[in-house]
C-alpha cells in the first residue's frame, strides 16, 4: 500500500507542475518556477538541472546517449554482479524500445496504433516521430506514419 501510495504521490506533484529529485533513493517532490533551470533538492541537497535531470551545469543539456557512456571507478561486489545482468538486459530494451517524454522524460513505449502519445505520468500530449508536443501539423503529417524497420505483417 505504501508503494501505491509514494507513486499517487509523485504523479501529482508531476501533474501540478513539479519536478522530483533525480537522486537515488531521494525522489523528493519539488515545485519551482517554471523558468527555475537549477533546482536544489531540499531533502538531500542535489543541485540538478530541470531540463535534463542531470548535475547542474551551463549550456546545452548533453544527449542521453552522452550520458550513457560516461562513467565512473567504483567497486563491484562480485555476488550482486550476477544479478545485474538483468538489470542490464532492462536498460537495453527501455533505450531500444521507448523514448522520453519530452517534458518529465519518462520512458515510454509505444506499441502500435497512430503517433500521438500521452504521458502516463505527466498527462503531456506529444507526437512520437518528432518528439514535440502535439499539434495539428502532427495529425495532418504523419498521424499513422510507419517509422522504418517497425513493420510487422499480422
Amino acid at each position: 500500500f505504501a508503494q501505491y501510495q509514494r507513486f499517487a504521490t509523485e504523479e501529482c506533484v508531476l501533474k501540478s507542475g513539479g519536478v522530483l529529485c533525480p537522486q537515488p533513493d531521494c525522489g523528493a517532490g519539488i515545485f519551482a518556477d517554471d523558468d527555475c533551470i537549477r533546482i536544489k533538492c531540499y531533502a538531500c541537497q542535489f543541485v540538478f538541472c530541470r531540463n535534463c535531470l542531470q548535475g547542474y551545469h551551463k549550456g546545452d543539456c548533453e544527449s542521453p546517449d552522452v550520458l550513457a557512456t560516461t562513467s565512473s571507478s567504483y567497486s563491484v561486489d562480485a555476488t550482486k554482479a550476477v544479478h545485474s545482468r538483468w538489470d542490464e538486459a532492462t536498460k537495453l530494451t527501455i533505450k531500444t524500445k521507448t523514448k522520453p517524454c519530452p517534458k518529465c522524460r519518462t520512458p515510454t513505449e509505444r506499441t502500435g496504433g497512430c503517433m500521438h502519445m500521452v504521458c502516463t505520468r505527466c498527462d503531456f500530449e506529444w507526437c512520437w516521430v518528432c518528439q514535440n508536443d502535439w499539434t495539428r501539423d502532427c495529425m495532418g503529417t504523419h498521424w499513422f506514419e510507419q517509422p522504418l524497420g517497425t513493420y510487422t505483417p499480422y
